[in-house]
């Protein structure tokens, strides 16, 4: 005899896979074996599971890239900075170069031996 079919809550998968939750985490939480969750996504997306997974992770990036730079633009300071940082190449370090002209020589005759 076989199982019951699983009722699945795709929004609730959709949300999950996009907060970059695991199959077998989300195959947990409905009390089923992960690779029937895979065929089951498979069967729901009409893609593979691992091409839903990639593109799933991708809206949550996008979503969470939204969500920052609209704090940082709301006036979230160290969010400014953060964004500053990975995207405008930005740092908190001075870097001091110097340029130093002229030779610098040791003359060996005028070492004095000492005992």
């Amino acid at each position: 005899m076989a199982r019951p079919k699983s009722n699945i809550d795709w929004d609730y998968v959709d949300l999950q896979l996009r907060y970059h939750c695991k199959g077998t985490e989300i195959a947990a939480k409905f009390n089923i074996h992960p690779n029937t969750f895979y065929r089951l996504c498979e069967e729901h997306y009409k893609i593979s599971y691992s091409e839903c997974l990639e593109q799933k992770r991708e809206e949550g990036n996008d979503l969470l890239r939204s969500i920052q730079f609209k704090t940082a633009i709301d006036g979230s300071v160290p969010m400014q900075i953060w964004l500053g940082k990975q995207y405008l190449g930005q740092s908190d370090k001075s870097e001091i170069s110097q340029d130093i002209k002229g030779k610098l020589s040791i003359n060996p005759k005028e070492w004095v031996k000492t005992k």
